[in-house]
């Protein structure tokens, strides 16, 4: 008989790494550095949409807090997951999973700052994995069998 802590566990990796393979915004190389959320949910006063957006960076640098962005919409299929959103209430872009250089994945967060213009700075950017090291949402060798057996 399988112990139900060790499909747990098991449940818990397929669910993490399957929303791992899931629709992600990237940076790209070029410069001025250009940020591209294929499908985006749109949250506004007339009701949810569905959008991409495409950031492209006012100055030359790499991604980082405080970088100004000119942002560009359009319409998008809904069939797609999300890989950000964008809430007019709130002005804010919020990406959950950023690629650059195919290797590093961070978490941003993009504030309005110009309506007129549709500027948005970048308020948040948190360094969720890279190459050279694990993971910190899941580490597989942090699950520990804790003698949880119940019938």
């Amino acid at each position: 008989m399988i112990k139900k802590g060790f499909l747990y566990a098991n449940a818990t990796l397929i669910l993490v790494l399957g929303a791992q393979t899931g629709y992600t915004a990237e940076v790209t190389s070029s410069a001025p550095t250009q940020i591209v959320v294929r499908h985006a949910v749109v949250k506004t006063a007339s009701g949810t949409k569905h959008a991409s957006i495409h950031l492209v960076a006012t100055d030359n640098g790499s991604l980082h807090e405080g970088q100004v962005y000119q942002a560009h919409f359009k319409g998008a299929t809904s069939a797609k997951p999300q890989d950000g959103r964008y809430d007019e209430m709130d002005e804010e872009i919020f990406i959950p999973k950023l690629v650059q250089s195919g290797s590093v994945v961070y978490q941003a967060t993009l504030r309005l700052i110009d309506r007129k213009t549709m500027q948005f700075a970048i308020t948040e950017t948190t360094l969720l994995s890279a190459e050279s090291e694990p993971n910190a949402f899941f580490d597989p060798r942090a699950v520990h069998d804790v003698n949880y057996n119940s019938r």
